[in-house]
């Protein structure tokens, strides 16, 4: 995958913020029906291409292999350790210092 999506979120329906990022090797669960309300949207920045999986094959296979369970439990932590960095970074840097990650 050469492009890579935009985790982004709107407050009080002000202009959305980016919290996070979706590059290769990682998933994007789109539409969820776990997920009663979506609080972030999906910004593709750039071409690329993906795989699409339905999500009773993901489950199914997600249910049968315990190394993909362990995957998908670390991809999870790094996608929370990267939103709490991107909220530390919006609130404490300045506009500069915050433009440099995108170099």
């Amino acid at each position: 995958m050469n492009g890579f999506i935009s985790l982004v979120t709107s407050i009080d329906g002000k202009p959305v913020l980016e919290v996070g990022m979706v590059g290769a090797r990682a998933y994007l669960a789109h539409k969820c029906p776990a997920v009663l309300t979506q609080p972030l949207h999906a910004l593709v920045q750039g071409s690329g291409t993906a795989w699409r999986v339905p999500i009773r094959a993901f489950r199914s296979e997600l249910d049968r292999c315990v190394p993909l369970q362990h995957l998908i439990g670390r991809y999870v932590y790094v996608l929370m350790t990267q939103l709490a960095s991107s909220a530390a970074c919006t609130r404490f840097h300045q506009i500069d210092a915050r433009l440099g990650r995108c170099s």
